[in-house]
């Protein structure tokens, strides 16, 4: 946070265009997660230190879930792709319990076993599909 600057990301971040600013945000972090050359390296957090392949799974998680329940909040479908789904539920599977020990996940929503991906995905993050 000292080399970033504690009160950069302070205030109105979208100002006038705030599509056009989120564009420009995830342009930049995009840019940013190219550059990693150690995935094994170090990210710091409140919390303690994690490896950077972890934080970038925690990245993903919050933006799947966040568009899912967005979308249930504001009345329209999931956005999740099945292809997105089904590399989420591989990738956070094998770790769903570390990640429901953090809060973001919460126990596990039963399914069938011939579910969706997408289905499988939020059943698996204790989201209803």
């Amino acid at each position: 946070m000292d080399e970033v600057g504690r009160d950069r990301f302070d205030g109105d971040l979208l100002g006038d265009d705030p599509t056009g600013q989120l564009v420009r945000i995830g342009a930049a972090a995009a840019a940013a997660a190219r550059q990693v050359d150690d995935r094994d390296g170090l990210a710091h957090f409140s919390y303690g230190d994690a490896p950077i392949w972890n934080y970038f799974w925690q990245l993903n998680i919050a933006r799947t879930l966040s568009a899912h329940n967005a979308a249930a909040v504001i009345g329209v479908s999931c956005p999740l792709s099945e292809e997105l789904s089904r590399r989420m539920w591989e990738g956070t599977e094998p770790m769903a319990q570390v990640w429901r020990t953090y809060g973001v996940y919460r126990e596990a929503l039963p399914v069938p076993g011939d579910a969706a991906w997408r289905d499988r995905f939020l059943a698996l993050s204790g989201r209803w599909p």
